[in-house]
C-alpha cells in the first residue's frame, strides 16, 4: 500500500511528491521481512531471466524474418511491387 503526498514547494519552485510504502506488509518482525523481500526478490530475478531468454528467442525470430525479407531464398521468384 502505498501513501501519496503532493504540495507544492516554495522553495524549490515545483511540485513536491512524497511516498511511503510498506514493502514487506504483515511481517512479523524485522526478520520476517527480510526474508520476504529476499524470497520476492529470487522471483523478479526468475522473472527477469525468463523474460530476457524471451526476448532473445524473439531477437532470433526477428533477425531470420527480416533476412528474408531482405534476401529472396534460392529458386523462388522475386516479386515486384505492384
Amino acid at each position: 500500500m502505498a501513501i501519496e503526498r503532493i504540495e507544492w514547494d516554495e522553495r524549490r519552485g515545483g511540485l513536491l511528491v512524497t511516498r511511503e510504502e510498506v514493502i514487506a506488509p504483515q511481517s512479523k518482525n524485522m526478520n520476517d521481512a527480510k526474508v520476504k523481500l529476499k524470497g520476492r526478490l529470487r522471483e523478479i530475478v526468475r522473472q527477469v531471466k525468463t523474460l530476457k531468454t524471451e526476448a532473445e528467442q524473439i531477437k532470433a525470430v526477428l533477425a531470420k524474418i527480416e533476412g528474408q525479407e531482405t534476401t529472396p531464398a534460392p529458386d523462388t521468384p522475386t516479386r515486384l511491387p505492384e
